[in-house]
């Protein structure tokens, strides 16, 4: 089992990040799923910080690359506010169209959507340990 502790994880995560201006096709990155639909969620590239990226950008998560597996919708994989660990795989004017169909990838950090407690990631799912709400969603690893 994986607890997240809190931003101290994410930025660990992003320090092995290689640094650069831009991104490029097979380039991981950190990011926070902004919108979703049934079949897309909107992610918002988070490593301008660390000088990764200039400015920041936007990349896309469509539903067939989220897994090997049928998705119903998106929001049963990731929520708006949860912070993923992806892919680029595509590089196009619109943006960056990402996956997170391998097993490293995937959420790293998400709060409860019913007490927005900060959630703890095992292998297949994430469980709320104040509400005891349970929730599968495609788990990254640090």
């Amino acid at each position: 089992m994986i607890i997240l502790d809190s931003n101290k994880d994410i930025l660990k995560i992003i320090e092995k990040i290689p640094k650069k201006k831009g991104l490029d096709k097979d380039d991981v990155i950190i990011g926070v799923v902004v919108q979703t639909t049934d079949k897309i969620a909107i992610i918002n590239i988070e490593n301008k910080k660390q000088n990764v990226l200039t400015p920041s950008a936007t990349g896309i998560l469509f539903i067939n690359n989220v897994s090997k597996d049928y998705i119903e919708k998106m929001g049963d994989v990731v929520r708006i506010g949860d912070i993923i660990k992806a892919k680029v795989i595509e590089k196009d004017k619109f943006g960056f169209k990402l996956t997170i169909d391998e097993n490293n990838l995937g959420v790293i950090k998400s709060n409860c959507f019913k007490c927005k407690t900060e959630l703890v990631l095992n292998q297949k799912e994430i469980k709320c340990l104040k509400c005891k709400t349970i929730n599968h969603k495609k788990i990254g690893k640090m």
